[in-house]
């Protein structure tokens, strides 16, 4: 197996989760993290798309639990996401 950059693949799973995972040649981690992370986009887009809605008598009441269950699963998928395709990086560097 040849050595990836962990610079390169830690931008790329900063762009998208699951895309340093690839390019690392870890294809089951990088299925996961994508997969998860596009459910939970389009969970956050589906709520914002109820709340344009205006089915609720607030405004407001459904957009920011949407949004603060996206960021509470997505950044910290994302940050993972990351260093372990830089971990994953390095640890190839170092294979024979």
């Amino acid at each position: 197996m040849g050595s990836r950059n962990p610079l390169v693949a830690g931008i790329l799973s900063a762009m998208f989760p699951g895309l340093g995972q690839f390019y690392v040649r870890r294809w089951r981690k990088g299925v996961v993290f994508s997969l998860v992370s596009l459910v939970t986009v389009g969970f956050g887009v589906a709520g914002g798309a109820f709340q344009s809605l205006k089915d609720c008598s607030d405004a407001g009441c459904l957009g920011w639990v949407t949004r603060l269950i996206v960021l509470i699963i997505f950044l910290p998928l994302a940050i993972w996401s990351i260093l372990d395709a830089v971990r994953t990086a390095k640890r190839q560097e170092r294979e024979p």
